[in-house]
């Protein structure tokens, strides 16, 4: 993964995550970060392995 910023809404409600590349570029690391960020709403990131072993993330 590469770096920028993600902007998560929920709702009229949305906030930013900043990606720094060797930080918290990997999927553990943005999982972590939205579910650490001070102005996130609720929104819970996690980490799915699906039996072919790819992995992703999904908000709920």
């Amino acid at each position: 993964v590469g770096a920028g910023t993600l902007n998560i809404s929920l709702g009229a409600t949305s906030f930013d995550v900043d990606i720094v590349a060797g930080q918290n570029n990997t999927l553990a690391g943005i999982r972590d970060a939205i579910n650490d960020d001070a102005n996130n709403p609720g929104i819970t990131a996690s980490i799915l392995t699906v039996s072919d072993g790819a992995g992703g993330t999904v908000s709920k």
